[in-house]
This record gives C-alpha cells, structure tokens and sequence, in this order.
C-alpha cells in the first residue's frame, strides 16, 4: 500500500530522481526501453548504431579525415556516406520510440514537440 501522506509522497519522488540522475544517458535509455515496452528491434538500431558511431570516431585516422572534409566532397566519401547511414537507422529508431510507442508518443507529443 502506498502512502498518501505529502511528506512520504516528496521523499518518495526525491528518492527517485536521485536515484534516476545517477544514472549515465545509455542506462537511462536502456532502462526506458525495458519499460516502455520498445520493440527489440528499436533497441538493437539504438544501441548498435551508437556503437558504430563511436567505433568510426574511435579510429583516429577516420576521425581525422573526418574533420579535414570539405562539404563538396561528402557527397562521394564512403566514410561520410556510412556515417549518414547510421544516422538515419539512429533517427529512425528514435521516430519509432519517442512517436510511435503507445507510451511514449503522447508524452512526447505533448511535452516534447514545441
């Protein structure tokens, strides 16, 4: 049974958001998408297309030539061309969690889109 009493129902809710602003955005991300009911395949884009991200700035060379290229050549550079990629598989996920998930997508409707 919970309690109704104000000062039980602050220290509850103090409680946890203390607990939930420990956590790292991944877990927080992680941790939404066991209780909002996210499909296995957003998570698997969510997660996988992170972690390709940060393989492709981890390598220094690729980050490097990153950084040297010029908007006119994006266009034909492969590396560009598969960061545009996950980026895309990256949004989509997003789109599919924040706007279709019966959860998520009134909140984010309401609180998230200005």
């Amino acid at each position: 049974m919970k309690s109704t009493d104000d000062d039980a129902i602050r220290s509850n809710l103090a409680n946890h958001l203390k607990n939930f602003v420990m956590l790292t955005p991944l877990e927080v991300l992680e941790k939404s998408i066991r209780s909002c009911d996210i499909s296995e395949n957003v998570a698997r884009d969510l997660f996988g297309t992170y972690g390709e991200f940060l393989t492709i700035l981890g390598d220094e060379k690729t980050r490097q030539d990153l950084t040297e290229l010029r908007a006119k050549d994006s266009r034909t550079d492969a590396t560009f061309k598969q960061v545009r990629e996950i980026s895309e598989t990256f949004e989509k996920a997003l789109d599919a969690m924040f706007f279709e998930n019966p959860i998520l997508a009134p909140l984010a409707r309401k609180y998230g889109v200005f």
